[in-house]
């Protein structure tokens, strides 16, 4: 396996899976959920905004966490702004189920094979840049293009694609879907 310490992002973790990554460890959901971050799908919600003060709905509607299944963003903007530590236990719950998923989905991507994969990953861009493809950051460009996951100038050319709600990358070992991540060996 190929781990890859302090990287925590959800776009970095997808390039880096592409690249061949297989474990990860980084204190990010954890420490954004103390400070009022909320990871999903988009991006992340800052959940101490007064944005938030009276949005009566869930952190994250496709998240199954104990969080989003019992509490608002508005009653988690008020924990927040009261200092009260349930609001970082509750969004440290969300965060790490985000994470979970993010890696859950993304193997079953790879595990589908090198199409389901490309989809998945590219649904995955197309939901962090949703006005449009030209939006991705041109080192994301070039290291999934390594990886053999060239990312279109615009979205309408990518058939299907997305996730879960978990979020997308997949196995590296020289092409997509390989890798430890998918089951595979990998030489050291």
């Amino acid at each position: 396996p190929r781990y890859l310490m302090g990287v925590g992002y959800a776009l970095d973790i997808v390039v880096c899976v592409a690249l061949g990554v297989d474990m990860f460890d980084c204190v990010f959901p954890t420490r954004t959920a103390r400070f009022g971050g909320a990871l999903t799908r988009t991006g992340q919600l800052k959940l101490k905004s007064s944005t938030f003060r009276d949005d009566l709905r869930p952190v994250d509607e496709a998240c199954g966490c104990p969080a989003c299944r019992s509490v608002s963003r508005a009653y988690l903007h008020s924990l927040f702004k009261a200092d009260a530590p349930q609001a970082a236990q509750l969004l440290t719950m969300h965060n790490l189920t985000f994470m979970r998923n993010l890696m859950g989905s993304m193997r079953a991507a790879i595990l589908a094979g090198e199409a389901a994969y490309r989809a998945w990953v590219l649904g995955f861009l197309r939901d962090n840049f949703p006005g449009s493809a030209r939006d991705v950051p041109e080192w994301v460009r070039a290291a999934l293009a390594t990886a053999g996951i060239p990312v279109p100038d615009e979205w309408e050319a990518v058939a299907g694609g997305g996730g879960d709600g978990g979020g997308g990358g997949g196995g590296g070992g020289g092409g997509v879907g390989g890798g430890a991540a998918a089951g595979g060996e990998r030489e050291s």
